[in-house]
Formats: structure tokens, sequence, C-alpha cells
């Protein structure tokens, strides 16, 4: 764990070709959801010395079973109060402010979700044109590249994260203070348990 990130992502993949070559079963045990995802079949998630959701990594991102496994997979937790409001829609108001809108079902105190690459970001007036439900305005923290990504923290005032090209950082001419809209899709948010 403490290699740099190139010599750790070569490392992980032999240990993870060794593992799958030996067919020996193995128990890891780690705090890194990527290296989980790398190099294991299945993924036991234990919160409080309690097993509380099992599957393969691409399943527990996919739909987490509370907001300690969404937040364990890397997804943007967002807190607040649900409500399912037609049309196959939850509505959820979220603490400190702003409205979002899912797919999934919920009522009461929740979280809801989303990956940082599910969240695109505009300039404040674009327009509300497109098929995404969720529109939160939002003001940049700080702007990090990420290997071939650049991760944009936000504040909408809950933390939020999105994660952008390189070019589409320049074209918005992103910089800690810049005022944006953080967009994405009611599909693409998860209700969740707290």
């Amino acid at each position: 764990s403490a290699l740099d990130a190139r010599t750790r992502a070569h490392a992980g993949r032999r240990l993870g070709e060794v593992l799958r070559d030996s067919a020996v079963p193995t128990i890891m045990v780690t705090h890194d959801f990527e290296e989980a995802a790398l190099l294991a079949d299945r993924v036991a998630v234990m919160d409080a010395g309690r097993v509380v959701q099992t599957g393969t990594a691409a399943a527990l991102a996919a739909g987490p079973a509370s907001s300690f496994v969404a937040d364990l997979t890397g997804a943007v937790v967002l807190h607040g109060n649900a409500r399912e409001v037609g049309g196959g829609l939850t509505e959820v108001q979220l603490d400190g402010g702003g409205t979002l809108r899912s797919t999934h079902p919920g009522s009461g105190r929740v979280a809801a979700t989303a990956h940082p690459w599910e969240i695109s970001l505009e300039p404040p007036g674009y327009g509300a044109g497109g098929s995404a439900r969720n529109r939160l305005p939002a003001t940049v923290v700080s702007v990090t590249p990420v290997g071939n990504r650049v991760r944009v923290a936000l504040r909408v005032p809950q933390p939020v994260a999105a994660e952008l090209t390189a070019s589409a950082v320049e074209s918005l001419q992103l910089e800690p203070g810049t005022e944006v809209v953080a967009v994405f899709k009611a599909t693409a948010t998860r209700v969740v348990a707290v």
C-alpha cells in the first residue's frame, strides 16, 4: 500500500494474476475498495464488526445497501429526507437545501448516492433542456488531476465530487470559487438506508 501509484497498480495486477492462477481460496483484508475490486471475485463489507453486504465489486458499486457501502465504493453520499412523488420517482429534500429525484424507491431519512463520473458540470444559466432531473447549484472547492481525469470537489452545501476530463475543466475555466451547476440523472441516483 505504500508504493507509488504506478508500481502499486502493476503489483496489484500481478498479485491478482497469481491468485487467479493458483486457484487457492484466499481471504484478504483491505480498507481500499479499488484494491478489493482488482483482486477479489467476491467482496464482503464489514461495518462495526458485522458483514453488511456481499457480492462482486461491480454489484456493490451499482447497488449499495447502505450509505456506508456507497461511501466505501467511492460514491457521493448526500443525506436528506425522501418521499415518493409518483411517476416512479422519489424526491429527496437534501440537508442544507436542494432537491434530488431518483428512480429508486425510498421514504424517510435516506442517503442519495451517485458516482462522481455520473455527475456533469454546467455554467449557471446554461439551461435545463436535457433529460437530467437533478440540477444542484454548487461552488468549486478544489480541482485535482487524478490519472486521466480531473476530480472537482464541490459544495452544494453538502460535499459533492465530479470527475471530468481535463479539456472540460479547461473549457469551463474551473477553479476554486467558480459557480457551477452539478447535473445528473434520476436513473443514476440511488436512494439507500443511512
